[in-house]
């Protein structure tokens, strides 16, 4: 199947149109985001109000800070969620096969005609559908899902409009980052007006520190924070031992590498987790405008945005005299 890229209004009714054909959409994104998981969500929503049989699914389940977000139940977490007949595969959010969770099963896609569109945000999106939306200047990709919404004259209920919120100020960090425009402001203000729970949003995913567990070990990590003056940036190690001694699961410090870059002098703040598969998960955070972090991303395999990326390696973390290695 040919590659199409969407460039106009046409086109993106044309993608309405596969969903509204469409007998089993299999709708996927990437793990452990806020914008991922309200734009998946608010899809859901739009794939159900037209009676189109959908599966949702995400590479790992949803992180506590987002399990109020209506509809959450209905996502699969497990690599069988994939495995079904479908004849239209939707990605979200997501800059390549492997964020999304099927690098298993994108070229069976290809090879049987499957379309397989993309609705990223990401600049370092990698083409990997055969329909592609890419808004590289957009804040979010819900502020896409919306635009999405708007032009097919889709409803926004108050669910929807809370999901593609939350995509909204996750990913510009409350309106406090660069990625914060007039468009995301006024996309808001109209999801407000949509019946938004701010309330409900902020409390659960900006000023909730899940128990006194997570409180230790926020005080465990940050005691051993790194800061290398030559290139101005702060890591941050969570190793399975530290989640193990104090209890917490894994992805409940997502946003370390957010409060780092409070600090004055900090360029860029990066966390690396040990997850229980025997992965390092990096997770790169900056508010300057002359620092990228997804080139540092994609120095490790991974990508992202200017100001938010990340990346996974194999090994384990070692603290040693000269500060933390991955071995």
């Amino acid at each position: 199947m040919d590659e199409q890229w969407i460039t106009n209004q046409g086109d993106i009714e044309r993608i309405h149109a596969l969903c509204l054909q469409a007998n089993n959409v299999i709708v996927v994104s990437h793990k452990n985001c806020g914008d991922a998981t309200g734009a998946v969500l608010a899809f859901s929503d739009y794939l159900f109000s037209h009676g189109v049989s959908h599966t949702v699914c995400l590479p790992a389940p949803v992180m506590n800070a987002f399990r109020f977000l209506p509809g959450v139940e209905k996502i699969q977490s497990t690599p069988q969620s994939l495995d079904q007949v479908t004849d239209l595969v939707i990605a979200l959010d997501a800059a390549d096969a492997r964020q999304a969770g099927v690098e298993k099963m994108i070229d069976h896609w290809k090879t049987a005609g499957i379309p397989i569109v993309v609705i990223d945000h990401h600049y370092t999106n990698d083409g990997f559908g055969t329909i592609h939306w890419i808004e590289k200047d957009a804040s979010a990709c819900c502020l896409m899902i919306y635009e999405y919404f708007k032009t097919i004259h889709e409803p926004i209920t108050p669910s929807m409009a809370t999901c593609l919120l939350t995509g909204i100020l996750t990913d510009t960090g409350s309106f406090s980052n660069a990625a914060t425009n007039y468009e995301a402001l006024a996309v808001a203000s109209e999801l407000l007006s949509c019946g938004a729970q701010l309330s409900t949003i902020m409390n659960n995913t900006f000023r909730a520190v899940e128990d006194m567990a997570s409180l230790r070990l926020w005080g465990k990590v940050l005691s051993r924070l790194k800061y290398h003056k030559k290139y101005g940036i702060a890591i941050a190690c969570i190793t399975q031992r530290d989640l193990c001694e104090c209890g917490v699961k894994e992805g409940e410090l997502e946003s370390v590498a957010n409060i780092m870059n409070v600090v004055r002098d900090i360029r860029a703040g990066m966390v690396l987790m040990e997850l229980a598969d025997g992965t390092i998960k990096g997770s790169l955070r900056t508010t300057r405008d002359d620092i990228d972090v997804a080139h540092i991303a994609a120095f490790f395999g991974g990508g992202g945005h200017k100001k938010a990326a990340g990346f996974s390696l194999q090994g384990t973390l070692l603290e040693t005299e000269d500060g933390w290695q991955v071995m």
